[in-house]
């Protein structure tokens, strides 16, 4: 058991040495190309060896945990080395859980930075549209402002030519009521005109039955005489 706890530690410095060897030559690496980016991936990598180098040791330990305790409990008592490989386990788990705990820290800590920078393009997209629109609104109204003038030289112009137009149309109206007034006297005097000539008319054949009757009636009277 000292030996292998032994060989467990050599194994341990071994790794740690490498793992310092590592982010060693990753510091170098991130210096030489992006410090910033290198840094973080050797941190990760190093970090995940750790996290599978503990996880790996906590599984060595619980197994052998376990056999000690599978042994105490045929030595001595079942139920007090099941307790004890049950806490063995829940401390495992626990450490576990931790490790879980801070990957998600990390992974949130990079979801808010993605979320930033998104926040940030959007800003800036949105800027970038409200200035097109104000543009587009300024062209809008100048064309608005030119479509208008355009508008109201051309409704004078229609108004002048309406005003010519009704003139014309007065003065040939009154023409038509001139040459209507006339036309109507003229119907007028050859009405009235006819009328008397019809009187005339009317008044001689009066006459001549008038006188047709007396001459008729004196030659009776000279008959009967």
């Amino acid at each position: 058991e000292k030996a292998r706890q032994k060989k467990a530690a050599e194994e341990k410095a071994r790794q740690e040495r490498e793992a310092e060897e590592a982010r060693r030559e990753a510091e170098e690496r991130l210096r030489q190309q992006n410090e910033k980016k290198a840094k973080q991936e050797a941190e990760e990598k190093a970090r995940q060896k750790k996290a599978a180098e503990e996880k790996a040791r906590q599984e060595r330990e619980a197994e052998e945990a376990r056999r000690e305790a599978e042994e105490r409990l045929r030595q001595q008592n079942e139920k007090k080395a099941k307790q004890e490989a049950e806490e063995k386990a829940r401390q495992q788990k626990e450490a576990e859980e931790k490790t879980r705990q801070e990957k998600e820290a990390e992974e949130k800590a990079r979801q808010q930075n993605e979320k930033k920078a998104k926040q940030e393009a959007e800003e800036k997209a949105r800027q970038k549209k409200e200035a097109e629109e104000r543009a587009k609104q300024q062209r809008d109204a100048e064309e608005k402002a030119r479509q208008k003038r355009e508008r109201s030289r051309r409704e004078e112009a229609e108004e002048k030519a309406r005003q010519k137009k009704a003139a014309e149309e007065k003065v040939r109206q009154e023409r038509e009521a001139e040459e209507a007034r006339r036309e109507a006297e003229e119907r007028l005097r050859q009405q009235k005109e006819a009328e008397e000539k019809a009187r005339q008319e009317a008044e001689e054949k009066a006459r001549q039955e008038k006188e047709a009757e007396e001459k008729a009636r004196q030659k009776k009277a000279a008959e009967e005489k």
